[in-house]
């Protein structure tokens, strides 16, 4: 099944199993990864310590094929957190973009959950996932993440007049513009993406 493809009819369930990581030896024999792969009454080895832990979770026997993949999943993204400090996956990466499609899927099955559907997410995988710092609205957690930015740009440089031809900042050069752009269509009556509570955010720092 196309990781393209997953809806919340098979659950995601059907996502493969992902490579084993960086420090995980399987059976050399494997020429595709299976639930005896990612931990569940397999031969495996966890080099890394600090994953210690997520592996115990993952290798418990008693776990069914599709909960072994989903912890494996799961394992993935500790260590994105580990070398990207968030959990916000993209999928334009090509790198992450199977990681990004699980993440996006955790999230509609969340939602369906809180709103009284049915979703194959459960209480304990969520605890799971808010353990690592998930967060489940991704753009308010991006707006959050660029704002941190912005404020960490102006103690360093005192202003937040971002430079427009500086390459180390055309993330932060994007943002900002955009911010300037719906601040403007809010003065005009016009629809708009920016809230009141993200502009007094905004002028608390002295943005213009």
């Amino acid at each position: 099944v196309s990781t393209d493809t997953i809806n919340q009819d098979d659950g995601g369930d059907n996502f493969p199993p992902p490579p084993p990581l960086p420090g995980q030896v399987v059976e050399a024999r494997s020429l595709s990864i299976t639930p005896k792969d990612i931990g569940c009454g397999s031969k495996i080895v966890e080099v890394d310590e600090a994953h210690d832990e997520a592996l115990s979770v993952v290798s418990g026997g008693n776990r069914t094929k599709n909960e072994c993949k989903w912890y494996a999943w799961y394992r993935h993204l500790i260590d994105y957190k580990e070398k990207h400090s968030d959990c916000l996956v993209s999928t334009i990466n090509e790198k992450y973009k199977k990681l990004g499609l699980w993440v996006k899927f955790q999230r509609q099955q969340y939602h369906l959950l809180r709103q009284g559907k049915k979703a194959k997410i459960t209480e304990e995988r969520i605890a799971k996932l808010e353990e690592i710092g998930f967060v489940w609205n991704a753009l308010e957690a991006a707006w959050e993440s660029m704002f941190s930015a912005l404020i960490e740009y102006k103690e360093e440089h005192g202003d937040c007049l971002v430079a427009q031809n500086d390459e180390k900042y055309k993330k932060l050069v994007s943002w900002v513009n955009q911010q300037r752009r719906q601040y403007r269509l809010l003065q005009d009556g016009k629809k708009s993406q920016i809230t009141e509570e993200r502009v007094v955010k905004l002028e608390k720092i002295g943005f213009c």
